[in-house]
């Protein structure tokens, strides 16, 4: 059985962001520490962890930073869906429609991942919530540029976040 994290989610925007900035920053500091000597990581996670570790680790990191330009394809194709076609040619084409595969295939496995693990805790996910999964991902980019400027800038510097102490429900 899973144990419940006790602690309370941050209550004001400055305060997340600073979290999620910290968790990127560490994330990214994580990836650079383990890859500076590629192939002893490589004897020690074996081919598998260490592909798992790539397409993980930096997944999170490089797909956090390009999100803007999936956005940014998205709302190209939305206000002109033939320029591609028509002005960039059949590499632009292909590259748009990659672009949006990997967007829409996100969002849908986000959605199914948030329908399960709601409905494994006896919950649903409020209507109209997963419309807000744009704006949500367009923020945790801006948490991930906000951690490549402090790694680079300010690399010992770790934004605290502040917390309410928990209390725990009356049985």
């Amino acid at each position: 059985m899973p144990l419940a994290t006790h602690e309370d989610a941050p209550v004001t925007f400055r305060a997340w962001l600073n979290q999620r900035t910290r968790w990127f920053k560490g994330w990214m500091q994580t990836w650079l520490v383990h890859t500076r000597a590629p192939l002893a990581l490589a004897r020690e996670l074996g081919g598998n962890g260490l592909l798992g570790f790539m397409l993980v680790g930096t997944g999170l990191i490089v797909s956090s930073l390009i999100y803007p330009l999936y956005l940014a394809s998205l709302l190209v194709a939305l206000a002109d869906p033939l320029a591609m076609w028509t002005r960039g040619g059949l590499l632009a084409a292909a590259m748009l429609g990659v672009n949006l595969f990997n967007l829409v295939a996100g969002y849908a496995a986000m959605a199914m991942l948030s329908g399960r693990a709601l409905a494994a805790r006896g919950r649903r996910v409020p209507p109209g919530s997963l419309a807000l999964l744009p704006l949500y991902w367009l923020l945790m980019s801006l948490a991930a540029y906000r951690a490549v400027w402090e790694l680079a800038r300010r690399p010992h510097h770790w934004s605290k976040t502040d917390h309410a102490p928990h209390v725990p429900p009356a049985p």
